[in-house]
């Protein structure tokens, strides 16, 4: 049933008993009342499109609304308003391949050998600093948030299968750790695996002479056996960590539990969460940070499903679909809204900026 049809059932009932057309007497049943529902028609709309320009990349955060635009082999950095308009914009003389948020809140622009720190603290922009891209891969690749005076690292080692979160104060030179997450088997596995292909790898190598069809078909085995090792079994679990002000929220999903960290280390609450479990998890959680509000995904069919997680025991809440749009590839949650960009057909030229309400 849609929503005309509600509001005019909704209308023909209430004309028919204010005309005393029915017995309210004849009900059986109590009245029930219902929770307050919000009916919208616009909830995904386009906030931004230049016929001109491709969107390569977009930034979503605190320090505002950034695009980063291509026409021919001609760059420009947008900034938008709180309106979704152009407030300024920087021409770019160098190719550029992302934008970057670090996790000190600055903007960057990347390219195949440089990282470009933005200026963003007035209306217009213009570039802090050129740094290697070296810079990228050795810190802030790494560097998942700032809590007090502390930064926060994750190292993941085990082949993929265990991480820890570590912190330093940039005033004093000792690490400490904050929270370590592992599976004990799936390491074990793991280890296992990659020695028994460091074996067969040796054993090859001692192989001297003609190759038998059975040598061939036992090197065709060792290469899917490499392949899955990389491109499946030692990939790193999605254990995100996010931080607002002090306080720095990681999601084990392994153990099942959401923690709560102060800046100094000390757990603050540790709740058990189970929504991970669900086949159709598609491995991603989101932060608004300006609401302080945590999603995590569900997809069926390439249609994403943004679940509130209730702020007590991460259980899910609202739900909302993102609709027509199958497989965006970049989402960015802000302010209750999520941010992506798609082409509307797959020969089209350019792309256009969405929003969508949560």
């Amino acid at each position: 049933m849609n929503a005309r049809n509600i509001i005019c059932y909704f209308v023909l009932f209430s004309s028919f008993i204010s005309h005393g057309q029915i017995d309210t007497n004849n009900f059986k049943r109590p009245i029930q009342e219902i929770d307050e529902v919000v009916i919208s028609s616009n909830l995904k709309q386009i906030a931004f499109e230049d016929s001109k320009y491709f969107i390569v990349d977009f930034e979503v955060n605190e320090l505002g609304y950034f695009l980063l635009l291509k026409n021919m082999r001609n760059y420009q950095l947008y900034r938008l308003d709180q309106y979704l308009e152009p407030q300024s914009s920087l021409p770019l003389k160098f190719k550029p391949t992302a934008l970057f948020s670090d996790c000190l809140g600055n903007l960057h622009v990347l390219t195949k050998d440089s990282i470009y720190q933005i200026n963003t603290l007035d209306k217009g922009l213009s570039i802090f600093e050129q740094n290697s891209i070296e810079l990228y891969h050795s810190f802030f690749k790494n560097c998942v948030g700032q809590s007090g005076d502390y930064v926060i690292m994750e190292n993941i080692y085990n082949f993929g299968k265990s991480k820890v979160f570590y912190a330093f104060n940039r005033n004093e030179p000792e690490e400490k750790i904050i929270y370590r997450i592992e599976d004990s088997v799936a390491v074990a596995d793991v280890n296992l695996e990659y020695r028994g292909i460091l074996a067969n790898d040796y054993l090859g190598r001692q192989r001297t002479g003609e190759i038998s069809i059975e040598q061939l078909g036992n090197s065709r085995d060792h290469a899917e056996r490499i392949f899955y090792f990389d491109q499946i079994l030692s990939q790193s679990d999605y254990n995100p960590l996010f931080v607002k002000n002090d306080t720095s929220y990681i999601f084990d999903h392994i153990n099942g539990y959401a923690i709560q960290v102060a800046d100094s280390g000390t757990i603050l609450n540790k709740t058990s969460i189970t929504y991970q479990n669900n086949e159709d998890w598609a491995k991603i959680n989101h932060h608004d940070a300006q609401n302080n509000t945590f999603y995590t995904v569900y997809e069926n069919k390439g249609t994403q499903h943004f679940y509130e997680l209730s702020t007590e025991n991460y259980e899910l809440g609202k739900r909302t679909k993102i609709t027509e749009h199958a497989y965006p590839k970049k989402l960015i949650v802000y302010d209750g809204y999520v941010y992506y960009t798609y082409k509307e057909n797959y020969a089209a030229n350019l792309n256009k900026l969405y929003r969508h309400k949560l």
